[in-house]
Formats: structure tokens, C-alpha cells, sequence
């Protein structure tokens, strides 16, 4: 008599060896699957980062091109104007000037003793004198070099580049202005100040090389954007 073979007999060896195959074909086809929309967001990247640079590429253009006849070195003496406005940088916590401050009020202090023009203003971050107080440390370091305290002005809520030169056009009393800075950051400050109406030189205040410039450049590209697509309007 015969017996019928079991139905829980054991499957083939072949079949077995046979199984993971079947599944490394599945996951290859589903990899596959996937490569048309990871080509279609690499490709999105890579064209939003073009698009970003050319922008960047053409703003920094427009906003140097309009200021490059209008920029002068630190030895070359601007037309006379109305006032030196001199913009802030940071003040270290002993209450001295950062090195690029001090350069923006030397520049200032020797173009007012040239004759260029009456008035200093100083512009800065001095909303809250009590523990920092930009425009203050300015106007006491120029006072030293020998300008006259009734000759100097300040504009304590020049919080930033756009906002002193919005704070300058708002007064109403200066048509004519030379700007002090250094080179890098005049450009922006000139381009603001036309926005505004003002008819504005530079005077740059690179008297050294200063450290962390590559930052600053960078920054200020992104700077220039900003106040290109968001200038402050008259």
C-alpha cells in the first residue's frame, strides 16, 4: 500500500536559493522607479542656485556701476558738501573704537580739517546709551583729534545702512553729502542715498587691511540684494 506524500513536506533547496533573487529584482525596480524624480529635484536645485547667482551677479553690478564715479580714495578730497556723514561699526567693550570705526572717523576728522564741509554727522547705534553707545564713542574720539563739539552731529538710531540714510533724508536739511566708510560697503551706501534723493560722494576708509574682510564681502552681497529688491523710498 502506498502512502500519499505528505503536504507539509519540505520545499525544494532550489526554490529557496531561488527566493532572494525574486526580491533583489523587486528592490532594483523600485530604486529605479525613483530616479526620474530625484533627477527632477537635483535639477530644480541646481536651477534655483543659478537663478540665485545671476541675480546676486547682476544686483552687485547695478548697485557698483552706479557708485564707481561717485567713490573717492582715501587721499583724493571730495567736492565740498553740506555735511561728513560718517557711518558706525562696532565698539569694542572697553569703549574704543573697532579698527574700522576708528579709520571711518580719522577719514571724517581729516576731511572736516580739509574744509570739506562744516558738519560731521555720525551715525550709529546708540539706542540704548546706557550699554552701548556707537555715536557717542564717535563723537568723543573726533572731539580728541581736534574737531569742535558744536560741530558734530548724531544720529543715535542708525541701526543699519539703509536706516541712517533714511534717518539723513528725513531731516531735510542736507542736500549734498560725503559718506565715510570703507570701499566695500560705500557702494551700497551711495546707491541708498540716490534712492533718497541725496546727491552723495564717498570717501573711503581703508587705512588697513582688516580682518574677516571675505566675510563682510560676502555679506554684503547679500546686502546689496536686500536693499536693491527693498530700497527705503523718499
Amino acid at each position: 500500500m502506498r502512502h500519499k506524500p505528505s503536504s507539509t513536506a519540505p520545499r525544494s533547496k532550489l526554490s529557496k536559493r531561488h527566493c532572494p533573487v525574486v526580491k533583489r529584482k523587486r528592490k532594483q525596480y523600485k530604486d529605479k522607479r525613483h530616479l526620474p524624480l530625484l533627477c527632477i529635484i537635483a535639477i530644480t536645485l541646481a536651477a534655483l542656485i543659478l537663478t540665485l547667482c545671476i541675480t546676486l551677479a547682476i544686483v552687485n553690478d547695478i548697485v557698483k556701476s552706479g557708485a564707481d564715479d561717485r567713490l573717492y580714495q582715501t587721499t583724493a578730497l571730495p567736492p565740498q558738501a553740506d555735511c561728513i556723514f560718517v557711518l558706525g561699526a562696532g565698539v569694542r567693550e572697553d569703549g574704543t573704537p573697532s579698527d574700522m570705526l576708528r579709520d571711518r572717523i580719522l577719514q571724517g576728522v581729516a576731511l572736516y580739517h580739509a574744509g570739506c564741509a562744516p558738519v560731521i554727522i555720525m551715525s550709529g547705534d546708540s539706542e540704548h546709551p546706557e550699554s552701548y553707545d556707537e555715536v557717542g564713542v564717535m563723537k568723543e574720539y573726533a572731539i580728541a583729534q581736534g574737531v569742535p563739539a558744536e560741530a558734530i552731529l548724531t544720529d543715535p538710531l542708525g541701526l543699519s545702512t539703509a536706516k541712517s540714510m533714511v534717518n539723513l533724508a528725513a531731516a531735510g536739511e542736507y542736500d549734498s553729502i560725503i559718506i565715510v566708510s570703507q570701499e566695500y560697503h560705500l557702494y551700497r551706501a551711495i546707491y541708498l542715498a540716490e534712492q533718497l534723493g541725496l546727491d552723495a560722494v564717498g570717501s573711503s576708509a581703508d587705512h588697513h587691511t582688516y580682518r574677516g574682510q571675505w566675510y563682510r564681502d560676502l555679506r554684503e552681497l547679500a546686502a546689496r540684494c536686500k536693499d536693491f529688491f527693498l530700497a527705503p523710498q523718499p
